[in-house]
């Protein structure tokens, strides 16, 4: 997998990333959310879409200063463990994998393995110039020159969570928002409300919601670990009940 190219130079000269001050825009979402202690993808992603999909972000193998994706399929093939698609993977990594330095995925931002296959698929079914972007608030004394202040909006995405609100294109899916390490926007929709991605804070994974057309190529995309997904599907370490602590 190659690195996606870099953005943030190019949306910071030419103003790209547009603050939000008008929360109507997110409004439409908050009834089709169900409530956060629900647990479930439609905490997550809301309710009313043809098919879902979940994204596993992958995990890290070390190699010096490098680090190279590795797939829960390999890691669960070391461990033996079972694949499937409510695993979890505190439960797939097992106690420990001998002679493999193995770094967990990265939780509640998306990966570059995963955001520049994603963003080339998403651009096929969305408008590329307009979209909505959704940082966790609590990130903002850390954002990045080129992100301005916005006003903030609370979905059922955590307990006390609130989203400060950006229009941009899809370029922006997998740009760092923070100076420090690599936080990336947690919510993505499209402008016209064809699809919606969630990276929950605390998980290991994305989920989104679209077309079947949508979902069908993510879940075919051979640079993705995508697997079905519903909103009712659990998305909490229980839910795996086919590979044991």
């Amino acid at each position: 997998m190659s690195k996606p190219r870099s953005v943030e130079a190019e949306f910071k000269e030419r103003s790209l990333l547009l603050p939000v001050n008008d929360l109507y825009a997110g409004h439409w979402a908050k009834s089709r959310l169900d409530s956060f202690h629900s647990y479930n993808v439609a905490s997550l992603v809301p309710r009313g879409f043809e098919r879902y999909a979940r994204i596993l972000h992958p995990a890290w193998k070390s190699g010096g200063w490098q680090r190279f994706p590795l797939t829960w399929a390999d890691v669960a093939a070391r461990s033996g463990r079972r694949c499937h698609a409510l695993m979890q993977w505190p439960r797939i990594v097992g106690s420990m994998i001998s002679g493999v330095d193995i770094e967990p995925p990265d939780a509640g931002t998306l990966p570059w393995p995963v955001s520049g296959p994603l963003r080339a698929i998403l651009a096929g079914h969305t408008d590329w110039e307009l979209c909505w972007f959704g940082m966790w608030s609590s990130y903002g004394q850390f954002y990045q020159d080129y992100v301005p202040k916005t006003k903030s909006i609370e979905f059922h995405t955590g307990t006390g969570h609130e989203w400060d609100l950006y229009r941009a294109p899809l370029g922006m899916l997998g740009t760092s928002f923070i100076h420090l390490g690599h936080e990336t926007a947690g919510l993505v929709w499209a402008n016209d409300r064809s699809w919606w991605m969630s990276a929950g804070i605390e998980l290991h994974s994305s989920y989104i919601g679209g077309t079947t057309n949508l979902i069908e190529d993510i879940l075919s995309a051979p640079e993705l670990e995508a697997w079905p997904s519903s909103p009712d599907d659990n998305i909490t370490i229980d839910s795996d009940t086919l590979n044991s602590l």
